[in-house]
């Protein structure tokens, strides 16, 4: 990418980056609907350690990711 301004590399990484935080916010708000969150209560008992740890983090990262926009 030499011959590409730096400006407009950041630019499109800028705004992939949006687009990829946005489709990820908006699985965020339907995770109920989807088929991980069925495996997750089919599954919880074998993995109640994993699964509350990683729905601690997705809370936190929705949050963070809700208060920057």
């Amino acid at each position: 990418m030499p011959m590409l301004p730096e400006r407009l590399v950041m630019f499109v990484a800028k705004e992939l980056g949006k687009y990829l935080f946005n489709k990820v916010l908006k699985e965020l708000k339907n995770w109920d609907k989807t088929v991980w969150a069925k495996e997750m209560k089919d599954n919880y008992q074998e993995n109640a350690f994993f699964y509350d740890w990683i729905s601690k983090k997705m809370e936190s990262w929705l949050l963070e990711i809700t208060q920057t926009q």
